[in-house]
């Protein structure tokens, strides 16, 4: 899950976030997820210094059991520290000269359903 963009076209626009002003995150997990233990990994990443590579990286991370008789394979999967790094385009995002789009650091999204 990525709570990105809600207006791709003005993100240096606070209010352009979907995360802004929120205190909770809320998703579905997929049912095509099998059943395990994960270690899930929510970032928030303040970017109004990033540019400058100040970037603010707010990590909090909790174990899930998922219970399901999914059978997909998940994927991309990445490693940290690694996953990318601070010359990334998402990253080093300037926020303050108008920019008109945004590219979300990391790997692509699990494609399942």
């Amino acid at each position: 899950m990525t709570s990105g963009l809600t207006n791709p076209s003005t993100p240096g626009v606070d209010t352009a976030w979907a995360n802004w002003q929120k205190d909770r995150l809320e998703w579905t997990i997929q049912k095509s997820i099998p059943a395990g233990e994960y270690l899930v990994r929510v970032e928030h990443i303040g970017l109004h210094e990033g540019h400058v590579g100040k970037a603010q990286f707010y990590i909090e991370c909790f174990q899930l059991k998922i219970e399901s008789s999914g059978t997909g394979t998940l994927g991309p999967t990445v490693k940290f520290p690694g996953a990318y790094k601070a010359s990334d385009a998402g990253i080093a995002f300037n926020k303050w000269n108008n920019p008109k789009s945004y590219t979300m650091p990391g790997p692509a999204m699990y494609a399942g359903n």
